[in-house]
């Protein structure tokens, strides 16, 4: 609990410990207990204008990241910049869930990471707010309620104890092993050289955005399991996987055969120069073939609005 003489968290300025981070002054170590545990450099608490909707997305993401038992990341706000350790404000802004569903989806698996197994309980009340990526308590209580009407969580003890039901346990189990799919995730295989990050940057995601879609790549996200194992549970999870073979990489054919072993379709694309040095096997494939990064997120964009149906928003 933060001491008597707390100051404002600098995310959602609930009360929250905050000491110069050992070793380094120019950077505050940050306890909250709406948050969780960070590190903030001093010149990026002078930068920070962020609104309640964007400060609720940031908590969230520290808030998650506690509950998993992750280490206290280094907030940054440049991405050139950022180091191990590190992640950038829109990058982890970029990372909330977009839809109800999976909002509430992270909440469960909040809640059972919180329990711990099976039979056991957890107390939640308003400070819980951030599970649901969100500074206003009335946002969590309404995913709450929704759990409790789908009868996934229980009242254990009284009105702030709860436990889960079996069933929850089970859609648990299920979303942590990516077989729930994320109706509007896009997995991206590609070349992970820097060479391609301009194409990635201002072509492939842009290009999936603009159709609907959340982009989902490996190199940009934070997990602690082996990467084989979280690339094949996030194409499990994707509705759809992009393709791209600039630079005639093995994993990337591996990737889109796994998605298309599941039935998921897949978007192919390569750079002019290199379509002929890719694998016969593929040759009757209808590649997107592309020489700049306007031409990519152009024909990329209109490849997956016509041939991926639109959702339909909550």
């Amino acid at each position: 609990m933060p001491k008597e003489n707390a100051k404002p968290c600098f995310i959602c300025n609930a009360p929250s410990d905050h000491v110069p981070w050992p070793g380094d002054r120019a950077a505050f170590q940050v306890k909250c207990a709406r948050c969780g545990e960070y590190h903030i450099p001093r010149t990026v608490t002078v930068e920070l204008s962020l609104d309640d909707t964007q400060r609720g997305a940031l908590s969230g993401y520290l808030k998650h990241r506690t509950v998993r038992g992750e280490p206290p990341p280094i907030i940054t706000t440049n991405r050139a910049e950022a180091f191990p350790g590190a992640i950038t404000i829109d990058d982890a802004l970029a990372s909330r869930p977009r839809r109800a569903g999976d909002v509430q989806d992270a909440v469960l698996v909040a809640i059972a990471r919180m329990i711990g197994t099976p039979g056991g309980k957890v107390r939640l009340t308003d400070d819980d707010a951030a599970l649901a990526y969100s500074l206003q308590p009335f946002d969590f209580r309404w995913h709450r309620d929704q759990l409790l009407a789908r009868n996934l969580l229980r009242y254990a003890e009284g009105n702030d104890i709860y436990n889960l039901s079996h069933a929850a346990w089970q859609l648990v189990d299920d979303l942590d092993r990516g077989r729930v799919e994320v109706p509007d995730q896009a997995f991206v295989a590609m070349w992970f050289d820097a060479s391609m990050d301009d194409a990635y940057e201002r072509g492939i995601k842009p290009a999936i955005e603009a159709a609907g879609y959340r982009p989902y790549r490996i190199k940009e996200v934070e997990h602690n399991n082996k990467i084989c194992d979280e690339i094949l549970a996030e194409i499990r999870r994707s509705r759809f996987v992009v393709a791209e073979f600039t630079g005639n990489r093995g994993g990337v054919y591996f990737e889109a055969g796994f998605a298309m072993g599941l039935e998921r379709p897949v978007v192919w694309i390569v750079r002019a120069e290199d379509l002929e040095k890719g694998h016969f096997d593929t040759e009757h494939f209808n590649h997107i073939t592309w020489t700049t990064v306007e031409d990519l997120k152009t024909k990329l964009q209109r490849r997956i609005e016509a041939t991926i149906p639109r959702l339909r928003k909550a």
